[in-house]
């Protein structure tokens, strides 16, 4: 198991002189929580999420409607733009699962 840096550890103030883990510098101090212990978003931060939810939407119709072009105009074929589509789709939902995982473990630590 790997010794933990100087940073992380801190003198505990019995004085016997055991390091103890640093959790100020791990727990965000900027969350509000009320009593039932789930922190109260921010206006601002459901703003950004709304934001960055348009914004994933967006770019997602975005190149679906460009495989549709290109089907449209005889420059791929049915099958092809099938796959971009599908291909496309994974993705979305593959990098989703990831963010969403990667929130997860956030709120752990």
């Amino acid at each position: 198991m790997a010794r933990p840096s100087a940073r992380a550890t801190e003198r505990c103030c019995d004085g016997a002189g055991a390091l103890t883990p640093r959790s100020a510098s791990i727990v965000p101090t900027n969350r509000s929580t009320p009593e039932s212990g789930n922190p109260t978003p921010d206006p601002a931060s459901r703003k950004h999420a709304l934001k960055t939810a348009l914004a994933v939407s967006g770019s997602f119709t975005g190149l679906v409607l460009i495989v549709m072009v290109l089907l449209v105009q005889r420059v791929i074929t049915f099958q092809m733009a099938l796959l971009m589509l599908v291909a496309l789709l994974g993705l979305y939902i593959g990098l989703g699962v990831l963010y969403a995982v990667y929130r997860f473990i956030e709120t752990l630590e």
